[in-house]
């Protein structure tokens, strides 16, 4: 319902699977739930794993990265309000762990490198460029 679903498209033997979201849904909440994930993975030791795996194994964008983080704090907010239970941060072994505990997790171990953010800053740059030349 929020619209974070990858989109899916197929004709015939053509298949593209890895499409943009499909922005089902009301855009604020859509929003609201991005500006969250973006915030969540700075403190959330399992979203923080995931947001780095995005961006440094698999070499996707920032926005990308975080609207995937997005799509697993939607379906965790529906958990939590569904079972009428806290939100409650983990440690990579499943162990509660207090705010600070997890944000130094974060910070120590899911740090995203400077050069993966610059490699897409210039990339993005480049592309604006040749934008504007052409």
């Amino acid at each position: 319902y929020c619209g974070f679903t990858p989109s899916n498209w197929s004709s015939g033997t053509m298949e593209h699977k890895h499409r943009a979201i499909t922005k089902e849904g009301p855009s604020a909440l859509r929003m609201a739930v991005f500006l969250a994930a973006n915030a969540a993975r700075r403190s959330d030791p399992q979203l923080a794993r995931f947001y780095h795996r995005l961006m440094v194994e698999q070499g996707q964008h920032h926005n990308k990265a975080v609207c995937a983080v997005a799509r697993k704090l939607a379906e965790r907010i529906w958990v939590v309000v569904d079972r009428a239970q806290p939100y409650q941060y983990l440690d990579d072994d499943g162990v509660i762990i207090d705010v600070e505990q997890a944000r130094a997790i974060v910070h120590d171990r899911y740090a995203v490198p400077e050069q993966v953010r610059a490699r897409h800053r210039s990339h993005t740059t480049a592309q604006r460029r040749a934008r504007l030349v052409a």
